[in-house]
């Protein structure tokens, strides 16, 4: 009876080391050879097709490193569509491409398709674009209230949107933070 206890436990401990092995090594070391492979490849891409082949790889692997290779393949998209030549088309294709692994609730990643929008409004003026970042960025703030990011690109936004009652407000929850902050003190009293 002892024995087969001693077995039981020597097994589960082989199958918890097993799988922590396979999680915790060798399916993050896939997906950044994978994401290491997109970037390799990036000098070769001739359409947006040719992108998501790249990339696919390394966004299709399960959940584990999903935060971490959204964050560096929004920030190769980040520096693609804010390019000059960069159509508003290839732009659009890319966003949406990247979309659904973006995290409704990660910070980094709403203010990462927040910055992509941002970028498309301040380049094609189409107020969709803004209403996209505007919407990205409220989702940072409600899901991180005192996080200066989601806080200072609204109000960036909005300044640069004319939108100055909105901007206003920002600015007044922005001092009501950091009171000392005085660059919105001084757009607060310029109003």
């Amino acid at each position: 009876m002892f024995f087969n206890l001693k077995k039981t436990i020597i097994a589960a401990i082989l199958a918890l080391s097993l799988l922590s092995l396979y999680f915790g090594s060798y399916i993050p070391w896939t997906r950044s050879r994978a994401f290491i492979r997109g970037l390799r490849g990036m000098n070769k891409i001739k359409s947006v097709a040719n992108f998501k082949n790249l990339f696919e790889p390394a966004l299709r692997r399960n959940v584990i490193g999903d935060e971490e290779t959204f964050k560096y393949l929004a920030g190769e998209i980040l520096k693609i569509i804010s390019q000059e030549d960069t159509t508003e088309n290839v732009s659009l294709e890319l966003i949406n491409f990247i979309k659904p692994y973006h995290s409704e609730n990660n910070v980094r990643h709403l203010m990462s398709m927040g910055d992509m929008h941002y970028i498309l409004w301040r380049k094609n003026m189409n107020p969709e674009y803004f209403n996209q970042a505007e919407q990205f960025y409220l989702k940072a703030k409600e899901a991180g209230p005192k996080l200066p990011p989601p806080l200072y690109m609204l109000l960036t936004l909005y300044q640069n949107g004319f939108e100055t009652e909105k901007a206003k407000d920002i600015a007044r929850y922005i001092l009501s933070l950091w009171p000392d902050d005085q660059k919105v003190q001084a757009f607060i009293d310029s109003k």
